[in-house]
């Protein structure tokens, strides 16, 4: 627990080399207890993520991916805390997700409210569809082919579920 600008942050106990390694996690000692709580499990979702040996150069590679799954992580493990909720207006915002997940000209909360796509498979395919997307890392070195051959796993793709994650963002009610 530090001062810090922020509400955490992971970084690679490596700093040298950008490889699958331990990670020091800090959290800032000011936070609520419900924030607290809900940032420690999106900063143990990092040290997770960077224990793993990617195909691409660096975990971080996975640009929407790390932030997206960290941010689910914190909805996974504290379902009724919805510290996450504040990034979802973020991701919805200006009309960019109907074109790409993976939108690096976009601000950088809209990374973190990407967990939104995350979530949606999740009640599609059960949880263990963020591992498999981890695991798909070691072999691709981009997150949208990572995250298709996760899904390609569960007889679809992302070409079939994304159209459905977009219906059901921006519907309220039951898709008919």
């Amino acid at each position: 627990l530090v001062d810090m600008p922020g509400e955490g942050l992971t970084v690679q106990a490596n700093l040298t080399k950008c490889e699958a390694a331990a990670a020091y996690i800090y959290l800032k000692r000011t936070l609520p207890d419900r924030g607290m709580i809900a940032q420690a499990a999106h900063e143990l979702m990092h040290a997770i993520q960077f224990s793993y040996d990617v195909a691409a150069k660096c975990v971080t590679d996975y640009y929407t991916t790390v932030e997206a799954t960290a941010v689910w992580a914190t909805n996974y493990v504290y379902p009724v805390n919805d510290w996450e909720h504040k990034y979802a207006k973020s991701y919805l915002a200006g009309g960019r997700v109907s074109t790409s997940y993976d939108d690096r000209s976009a601000p950088n909360t809209f990374r973190y409210g990407a967990y939104l796509f995350p979530l949606f498979l999740e009640t599609r395919f059960g949880p263990t569809i963020v591992k498999d997307i981890w695991e798909k890392t070691a072999v691709y070195s981009q997150e949208l082919y990572a995250i298709d051959s996760a899904i390609g796993a569960h007889s679809s793709s992302l070409n079939l579920e994304w159209p459905k994650f977009l219906a059901a963002i921006w519907n309220r009610d039951t898709i008919n």
